[in-house]
């Protein structure tokens, strides 16, 4: 399981995302990338709508926080990464990567809920 232990802007162009990988695996190391943009996907069909977390400096941030019913021309030119695994989560997911001018997609989750394709948008879909 990963869990996101920071996400910070990167000068006011970004953002910062630091993640631990508690599996088995990858016995707690960490690792940090960096995005243009950041889509919070934790989802309206729980029980709790409006869970958009909070992160210090976002403030900040001059970039864009998209959510499922954005615009996904934003996503063009940029690297993108996807916080979570629900249905609005893979649905952002597959059209960032089903988006040509998209430099590179990558999706955060704590674990496994949704089945994902192998390929998404013509692009392999590799798990780390």
């Amino acid at each position: 399981m990963e869990e996101i232990i920071d996400a910070s802007t990167r000068t006011n162009v970004g953002w910062k995302v630091t993640v631990q990988d508690n599996s088995a695996a990858g016995g707690g190391r960490s690792y940090t990338e960096n995005f243009d943009i950041v889509a919070i996907a934790t989802g309206t069909n729980g029980p709790a709508f409006n869970r958009t977390p909070q992160y210090p400096g976002v403030e900040k941030f001059r970039g864009k926080l998209a959510t499922q019913h954005d615009s996904y021309e934003d996503f063009d030119n940029k690297d993108v990464v996807v916080l979570g695994n629900g249905r609005a989560a893979i649905d952002m997911a597959v059209i960032a990567c089903e988006r040509p001018a998209v430099k590179s997609v990558t999706q955060i989750i704590r674990g496994k809920r949704w089945g994902v394709p192998d390929i998404m948008g013509g692009k392999p879909f590799e798990e780390t």
